[in-house]
């Protein structure tokens, strides 16, 4: 526009030639327009898929028994969180008491029903990892999460509460409280990639690590 008004400077020099071109500043507005066509076209038709937020709840609701094995990784201290090792910034925090004791010791509360964490917790070695190894046979074959929180294996009663904890939403919060700042996602956001979840997602969408993170 400045140009279309004011002109365009004739060179410093004059003993410098040049030349001038007439401009169709209807075919260029005609061309700026196409563009725009083409780019809502675009727009409309290749837009990125929508994709709804990750959460610790919506892991539990569609995928239940992911979640519960899970769950037992960080109990039996096998899970990726669990097993990292950096000497720049180690995860120290203890899995068992953050992902399971102290979630399940409020699910008991709330439902008003015995802490199987107690039971598990006063047996022998030899028994404890009887019921861990029944634990992940239980839900690696599709046992029934409702079924779950009434077994003769108290872990499975404990991870199968937690499970329907976390399906309610109840679950996540109470992690967040965990460290003592509710805007705090560190623990939800280790367990959902303890998971396996976000790698799918990221593998589903071609989504390298830098582009999604850990």
């Amino acid at each position: 526009m400045t140009v279309k008004r004011h002109g365009i400077n004739t060179p410093y020099r004059k003993d410098i030639h040049y030349s001038m071109a007439s401009t169709d500043h209807k075919k260029m507005y005609r061309r700026m327009a196409y563009i725009l066509v083409l780019i809502l076209v675009f727009a409309t038709l290749l837009r990125a898929p929508y994709t709804p937020p990750l959460t610790v709840q919506s892991i539990a609701k569609n995928q239940p028994r992911v979640f519960a094995i899970t769950l037992l990784n960080e109990f039996n201290f096998s899970s990726p969180t669990a097993t990292y090792l950096d000497t720049i910034d180690p995860y120290t925090y203890n899995m068992r008491l953050v992902y399971v004791t102290e979630p399940y010791e409020a699910y008991a509360a709330v439902q008003q029903v015995n802490n199987s964490a107690i039971a598990f917790i006063y047996d022998n070695a030899f028994v404890q990892d009887q019921y861990i190894a029944g634990a992940f046979s239980y839900f690696e074959n599709n046992g029934s999460i409702v079924n779950a929180t009434a077994p003769t294996n108290p872990l499975v009663a404990v991870i199968g509460g937690l499970v329907i904890m976390a399906d309610s939403g109840l679950y996540q919060q109470a992690l967040q409280e965990e460290g003592g700042n509710s805007l705090n996602q560190m623990y939800a956001l280790r367990l959902m990639y303890d998971s396996g979840v976000m790698s799918q997602q990221a593998t589903q969408y071609g989504l390298r690590v830098e582009q999604w993170g850990c």
